[in-house]
């Protein structure tokens, strides 16, 4: 298991510590809590990881209550380093767009309403 150091991390010295505490705490729930790698492959892994994420976060949440604050100070952070859908093109627009919603309940900038539709339907069925 490999962290970033603090010095990538945004703000003082005690907020990336806070980021710093959150990493380490993903990746010790990660090696609690899942068995294997689902997939290699970039866009269907990149999805999977969205949801074992929240997963792990709920199943953790349980163990570690004290880290609820810490997660919510974690996904601020996360949110502001999401990119704008505005920039992104294809596959790679609605992979994240479903990251985004998933993770964060919005997206950042717009989307076709039919693409939209999609999305939501899969956060839904993500969510079951």
């Amino acid at each position: 298991v490999s962290l970033i150091p603090n010095e990538q991390h945004y703000g003082n010295d005690f907020q990336k510590y806070r980021q710093f505490r959150a990493s380490i705490w993903y990746e010790a729930m990660r090696l609690k809590h899942c068995q294997k790698i689902l997939s290699s492959d970039h866009a269907y892994g990149f999805i999977l990881n969205a949801i074992e994420t929240r997963r792990i976060e709920l199943v953790g949440i349980k163990v570690w209550r004290g880290m609820v604050d810490e997660l919510i100070f974690n996904y601020t952070n996360m949110w502001l380093s999401r990119t704008n859908l505005g920039s992104i093109f294809g596959k790679a627009r609605t992979v994240e767009a479903f990251y985004q919603y998933f993770l964060f309940g919005d997206i950042k900038g717009e989307m076709q309403p039919n693409q939209f539709n999609k999305v939501t339907k899969a956060v839904e069925f993500a969510k079951r």
